[in-house]
């Protein structure tokens, strides 16, 4: 767009505004030496000479001309902000507004021409526009009047007013004398599209398209038309443009994909739909997309291009939930991979996209995979083979599916990839495990378990893996072969997994037992009493100890059946214990409280826990254990009080100290104790981050006045979440208004940067920010005398400079709310100095040369408070091209009554910052919400 209005300006001669000597030859030198003397000989002529109006609008014209260079030297330097010229221009204007009255009326319109143009180019558009309305009244040129319409049109454009722009462009497009026909109709396009009429918009770029005439710049030249391709491309793109944004339907959309791509050059045909279709997409409008996707896939030849077209109708695909044709374009993609065997950096992309589509798919799916995303795993890995996580997804998505066989298959897969790496095979070789085990398949948890020992012998799991082995043995009631497994892992010379091997010494008795070969049970016993001396009473025990196996095997089934309960009843009846170790009475208080609550008999279970904990000499973990089925228990019985007591007297094992405490805490709050000392302590000792930041918001919000007192107990920990700390702080300054802690809280690391933090650092900045207005307002320039004019003026013009100090500061925080109003209050006090310095009173006893020059040096003294005016007021449109409301007004509308008498006070300096028409809608937009 830029391009296109530069060539706009340059068509109107915005750019080359000096209407006599645009072209002159005259070197810098000469022209400079000719303004010099021209100035000189006008000091010398008399008001009323007839030489004086020729001579000063030849001047007006070099000084235009010297302009126009300056001008366009600081352009080819890439200026932000251009200002060369500006002083010719502005001297120019006093020379050719002095002589236009006196001219006659053809001259009168070039003239009046010249001087809305430099107006315009000063900045000056209010001034620019009515001497163009001038023009329109007087001229007789309809030349003039043309270019008068055109000017006004963009003027009111660049104001943002759609309408009154449209109304001038309409007036020009029917002046017989325009010679600029297509750029008229295509700022037309725009005003429509501006104006939300994008269906008329998009009709009027399809006019210019399909006429040569309306394809160039400047009209019609000696009967020949000259296509402007950069303007017919720049038309065709925003035509793309301005249908990605309408509101056709599917349908409609393919003939308009398809008149799109007839009327667009050939250099940009293929681009443009290829931008309509990328917009679409972006847009939302996925029926659309497709249509206009396969439309481009259509007219492309390129295989790479065709399968990334693929890759975006999948995408599209997905995000309307059609799973078939999404499997049906990866799979197209991913044939088109393998044709081609893609390896330029562009590829390296594509299959970024493919894995991401495959990943973001199996995320949408996660509870409940489809088939279709099982398929898309296995074209992926039939392609790209070398990617371990892949395969070890598409593995869990099997399993999630149920489909046993296909997820070990993919780990199997995975395993391989890991080569020697035990960190990463491990894992597998474990999850592989899960999904046999998940399959109540015994030949194929056999399988899976033999693998593990044939590829990692040495596995973390190894031994577990093994008892595994022997125990699939065991339930198929092999128990002849189970006793030899079963003693082989419990003579293991190895240090870890003693509890296992001790398992499986105990399994490998019941298996002599089960198989009758009773004749070997004290050799066994023997050596297991060597292999775990601690036990050794135990194994000597033997035949109590096997009873009690039988009961704990049967206790360890997932579920008890009726016979089972009978039978385990019937085991515990049979052992007797005369002479049993105080172990062995444990084991079977034990086993009784087990059956007791898997049967729901609660009185039977609370009795052998009473029993259990009656045993001499019990084992901590016994008395915690049967302490914690008491507790339990009562919370069965919703006797939380109960409950609370008992758990405070033990310290469950199989608790951590985090998990006790938050239960702990939960029996307070049911039985209506006071729950706040154990969440502070737990708040303070947990090692899990995130949930001693939970628990500190929790104490900090239910903690009332003391909230602050509260925040600054947990302020180390709240300092690992800077995002919660800003909120926490932000609620309580919302209570309370004391900004006594705002600053200590913005100095943690990463609070300033948290959305609520970027709330505190502008509460503060609303502080110093009315600092600043109190004080440059209260500051009033005192012209009784020269002394206190040069006093109170140098005092102003220094609080200006500390004002855009502040305003820069602003600026550079990046913050939106704190550079509009800052930036808006340095702008309004440069325009009031400016006033103030050009209303100062004219000194007594000056001639007319001396008043003219005096006025010279006031304009000259207060010119740069309005430049910086105007340029600030540049900037602060650019603030509100965007829609920075609904954020704001999302923000005010969830937040507590107390946080939005915060917000409030923001929103009033940005509606007081705001312009006439956003002042409303804004007022009216917060004053809306309830």
């Amino acid at each position: 767009m830029r391009e296109m209005f530069f060539a706009f300006f340059l068509s109107l001669g915005l750019l080359f505004p000096g209407p006599s000597y645009s072209n002159d030859s005259l070197t810098p030198e000469s022209r400079n030496l000719l303004i010099e003397k021209f100035e000189n000989v006008l000091l010398h002529l008399s008001a009323g000479d007839s030489q004086r109006i020729p001579i000063s609008l030849r001047l007006a014209d070099l000084l235009s001309e010297r302009a126009r260079l300056a001008a366009n030297d600081e352009l080819e330097k890439n200026c932000v902000v251009c200002k060369a010229g500006d002083l010719d221009r502005k001297k120019a204007l006093r020379f050719y507004e002095a002589a236009v009255d006196q001219l006659e009326p053809d001259r009168a319109s070039t003239v009046l021409l010249q001087i809305a143009h430099l107006y315009n180019l000063t900045g000056q558009t209010d001034k620019s526009a009515q001497f163009f309305e001038k023009i329109l009244s007087r001229s007789e040129s309809k030349r003039a009047v043309s270019e008068a319409q055109i000017a006004l049109g963009e003027i009111y454009f660049k104001k943002r007013n759609v309408k009154k722009a449209e109304g001038y462009y309409r007036q020009a497009l029917n002046n017989s004398e325009s010679t600029q026909k297509g750029l008229i109709q295509y700022r037309l396009a725009w005003c429509e599209f501006k104006d939300n009429q994008i269906g008329e918009g998009t009709q009027t770029l399809i006019q210019i398209l399909k006429s040569p005439e309306s394809l160039t710049r400047n009209g019609i030249g000696g009967g020949v038309v000259s296509v402007d391709r950069q303007f017919q491309e720049e038309v065709s793109r925003d035509l793309s443009t301005f249908l990605a944004k309408g509101t056709l339907g599917d349908k409609e959309i393919s003939g308009q994909v398809q008149k799109l791509y007839e009327l667009s050059p050939e250099t940009t045909k293929l681009e443009n739909v290829y931008f309509l279709a990328s917009e679409l997409e972006r847009g939302g409008k996925r029926d659309a997309a497709v249509s206009t996707w396969n439309f481009y896939q259509g007219k492309q030849k390129d295989p790479q291009t065709r399968m990334e077209s693929h890759i975006h109708l999948a995408q599209v695909y997905r995000e309307l939930n059609q799973t078939q044709k999404t499997l049906k374009e990866l799979d197209s993609a991913l044939q088109i991979w393998g044709q081609t065997q893609c390896r330029s950096d562009k590829c390296k992309e594509l299959k970024s996209r493919l894995r991401k589509l495959v990943i973001d798919w199996n995320r949408s799916e996660k509870d409940k995979p489809s088939s279709e995303l099982l398929k898309a795993y296995q074209l992926y890995l039939a392609q790209f083979t070398g990617e371990q996580d892949m395969y070890v997804w598409a593995a869990e998505v099997a399993k999630k599916q149920q489909l046993w066989s296909e997820s070990i298959s993919n780990y199997e897969q995975a395993a391989k990839l890991s080569g020697n790496d035990r960190k990463l095979l491990d894992p597998i070789l474990l999850s592989e495990i899960e999904v046999a085990e998940l399959s109540k398949d015994l030949k194929l948890r056999e399988r899976v378990y033999q693998t593990y020992l044939q590829v990692n012998p040495q596995g973390t799991k190894a031994v577990e893996v093994r008892y595994q082995i022997a125990h699939l043995v065991y339930e198929r009631e092999d128990y002849t072969q189970a006793a030899l497994q079963f003693q082989e892992i419990a003579n293991l010379k190895v240090s870890h997994s003693k509890e296992l091997r001790e398992k499986a010494a105990h399994l490998a008795l019941d298996s002599l037992v089960l198989s009758k070969q009773e004749s070997l049970l004290e050799s066994w016993a023997s050596q297991f009493a060597q292999n775990f001396p601690q036990d050794r009473a135990e194994f000597v025990s033997v035949g109590r100890k096997t009873l009690l196996n039988q009961v704990a095997a049967k206790l360890n089934s997932d579920k008890l059946k009726t016979e089972d309960q009978q039978a385990v009843e019937a085991l515990l009846a049979r052992v007797d214990l005369t002479g049993a170790s105080n172990a062995e009475r444990s084991a079977f208080y034990k086993d009784q409280l087990m059956v007791a609550e898997k049967t729901n008999n609660f009185a039977k279970a609370r009795l052998a826990a009473d029993n259990l904990l009656s045993v001499p000499q019990l084992k901590p973990e016994d008395a915690q254990y049967a302490m914690s089925r008491k507790e339990w228990l009562a919370e069965m019985s919703l006797d939380f009080k109960t409950a609370f007591t008992v758990t405070q007297k033990l310290k469950d094992l199989a608790k951590s100290e985090e998990d006790y405490l938050l239960h702990l805490a939960l029996l307070a709050e049911l039985s209506d104790q006071d729950s706040t000392p154990i969440y502070q302590k737990l708040a303070l000792t947990t090692s899990n981050p995130e949930k001693a930041q939970t628990l500190a918001a929790k104490l900090v919000r239910s903690s009332g006045p003391k909230a602050q007192e509260e925040l600054n107990r947990f302020e180390k920990i709240l300092e690992k979440n800077p995002q919660l700390l800003a909120t926490l702080q932000l609620e309580i300054f919302a209570k309370t208004g004391n900004l006594q802690d705002l600053t200590k809280t913005l100095n943690v690391s990463g609070v300033s940067a948290a959305p609520a933090g970027k709330t505190l650092a502008r509460i503060l900045f609303f502080k110093e920010f009315r600092k600043q207005r109190e004080k440059i307002q209260a500051l009033k320039i005192d012209s009784k005398n020269d002394r206190t004019l040069a006093k109170t003026l140098k005092a102003k013009v220094k609080a200006m400079d500390d004002l855009e100090g502040f305003s820069r500061r602003a600026v550079e925080t990046g913050d939106w709310t704190s550079q509009l109003i800052s930036l808006n209050l340095l702008a309004s006090e440069d325009e009031k100095l400016y006033q103030e310095i050009l209303s100062l009173p004219m000194p007594k006893g000056l001639t007319p040369e001396q008043e003219q020059e005096y006025l010279s040096l006031l304009s000259q003294q207060a010119g740069p408070f309005q430049t910086k005016a105007q340029d600030v007021r540049a900037k602060l449109e650019e603030f509100w091209k965007g829609n920075p409301q609904d954020n704001l007004q999302r923000d005010y509308a969830q937040a507590s009554p107390d946080l939005r008498k915060v917000l409030r006070q923001e929103v009033d300096l940005i509606i007081e910052a705001a312009p006439q028409a956003t002042k409303e809608s804004w007022t009216t937009a917060f004053n809306s919400v309830a």
